[in-house]
């Protein structure tokens, strides 16, 4: 009798942990096709938290540079320990092909990169469909919009989740405004390497300590802050 009961708590203890890793993992997926579904942060998911308790939410911005395009109108401030390449190439897809005017991006452990970049066009067509397409000439709907320093940005993305082949994980985000004459797309992203659940890449194993993975959250938070930061500096200067 005792062993039926023992066995019986057993099985229970076990359907009660698969349940939950089971549970967890469709949320983790579903998570990472609808990041902006407010029960994605949470703490158990520590990657998409749009705000973080355990960080500052201001930055330090006391050695940040200011970078000025006088040609096309705008500047915004960034980290002295991003790199700068403001080497104009035309990028795109489909019909749609924007020029990039300049990137501020960084990267350190725990991340793959860190990217802040303004583009900015002037034909007729890329005028045209400037805030109704995206850049696989897709229709976009949303009427979302961010006042950024008296100028009003159409949100195409807002910290939305991606994922792609060889691990590779992202929050990235993209804002368009008609200015001057010009389409403007600023978009900012925040890479990075996990496997499974809670797993880092670095090693090539799913075998994340819980240092490392607080080490990874901490990293992606803060570079989230720093975009967010940079973001809130852009402004049109003529």
């Amino acid at each position: 009798m005792n062993k039926k009961i023992i066995w019986g708590v057993v099985i229970a203890v076990a359907v009660v942990i698969v349940g939950i890793y089971g549970l967890k993992t469709v949320a983790f997926i579903t998570c990472y096709n609808d990041r902006v579904a407010e029960n994605c942060y949470v703490d158990k998911f520590p990657y998409f938290s749009k705000t973080d308790k355990n960080l500052v939410t201001s930055v330090d911005m006391a050695d940040w540079k200011i970078y000025k395009n006088e040609k096309y109108g705008f500047e915004f401030q960034y980290p002295s320990e991003y790199q700068l390449d403001d080497k104009i190439e035309k990028q795109g897809f489909y019909e749609y092909q924007i020029t990039k005017i300049s990137d501020v991006g960084a990267k350190e452990n725990y991340i793959d990169d860190s990217s802040f970049e303004v583009n900015a066009d002037n034909t007729p067509y890329n005028l045209s469909v400037c805030l109704t397409k995206d850049y696989g000439d897709q229709p976009h709907t949303s009427t979302l919009t961010k006042v950024i320093n008296g100028n009003t940005f159409s949100i195409f993305s807002d910290k939305v989740g991606d994922a792609a082949m060889g691990g590779v994980r992202g929050v990235e985000s993209q804002y368009r405004a008609i200015h001057d004459n010009y389409c403007y797309i600023v978009n900012s992203h925040v890479h990075w390497h996990e496997v499974g659940y809670e797993g880092y890449i670095n090693t090539g194993k799913n075998d994340a300590t819980p240092a490392q993975t607080q080490a990874q959250h901490d990293a992606i938070s803060k570079h989230e802050q720093i975009l967010d930061q940079i973001l809130s500096t852009f402004k049109f200067t003529k």
